[in-house]
């Protein structure tokens, strides 16, 4: 099991913290000859505004059960080649950083660059060390789960299988395309903007997954006998632009 609980933190911290570094280089080279004129007060304003984002999507994510922070103790990761990037960006880019701080002869914006990497050089320190794709290679060998496809009404499902119904909005910017959608690992079909989908499961856990990037974290459910599940495929405003994944679930008799 991976510590940390899933990394889903992992995305929106490098790629805030490595905003934070461009940031640092943009003021310095632009300003230039007025660049050793900046405050110290200013560039401590910078670098607390920097860390009130980056506490802001350390925030508990939407859990399995509808309470904050339940799926982060039970989802595994998918961290992407660009969260990856951004992360190694920061090694290249502290020599520039320090360059740039000496050559504009400019100590004020120094906190800004000190917050922006210490975060983001512990948090790739923390992914190298956790190495969370060794994870996703073993689910390869994981069985196949039975599902049941093409259906309309969740009222009609067969004796025995758990309706599950995804439910999408269509207002923007959710509209844009349709959305795949993959249940325990397997593609079940596309979700349209505003529209239904009606999947039939055997009881147990599972996970929902819209493998769209930078949305690929699975949300891990409960089928329970009797009682339809219903989820809700939004945007997390936590992860950093725009994040499609399942928001919340409820349940009905």
């Amino acid at each position: 099991m991976i510590a940390l609980k899933d990394l889903r933190w992992f995305p929106a911290v490098t790629t805030h913290a490595f905003f934070g570094m461009l940031l640092h280089n943009w003021i310095l080279t632009s300003m230039e000859s007025a660049a050793h004129e900046i405050t110290l007060g200013a560039g401590l304003a910078l670098s607390w505004f920097l860390f009130l984002v980056i506490a802001f999507s350390l925030l508990p994510f939407q859990g399995t059960r509808g309470r904050p922070g339940s799926s982060a103790r039970a989802v595994r990761p998918a961290v992407g080649a660009g969260a990856l990037v951004l992360a190694a960006g920061h090694v290249l880019l502290l020599p520039l950083g320090l360059w740039y701080t000496v050559r504009y002869e400019s100590l004020g914006l120094l906190p800004l660059l000190v917050t922006a990497e210490t975060i983001g050089l512990a948090a790739l320190a923390v992914l190298l060390w956790q190495r969370p794709w060794r994870h996703r290679e073993r689910a390869a060998d994981r069985p196949e789960v039975p599902k049941l496809l093409g259906l309309r009404d969740p009222a009609r499902m067969p004796p025995g299988w758990v309706p599950v119904v995804f439910y999408r909005s269509d207002l923007f910017p959710h509209n844009l395309r349709d959305h795949p959608l993959e249940i325990d690992g397997d593609r079940v079909g596309e979700l349209p903007p505003g529209e239904s989908l009606v999947i039939g499961l055997p009881p147990g856990e599972h996970t929902a997954r819209i493998p769209v990037s930078p949305g690929k974290y699975p949300f891990r459910f409960a089928a329970v006998p009797g009682r339809t599940v219903h989820l809700y495929v939004g945007a997390d405003s936590r992860i950093a632009l725009w994040n499609p994944t399942v928001t919340r679930q409820e349940h009905s008799a």
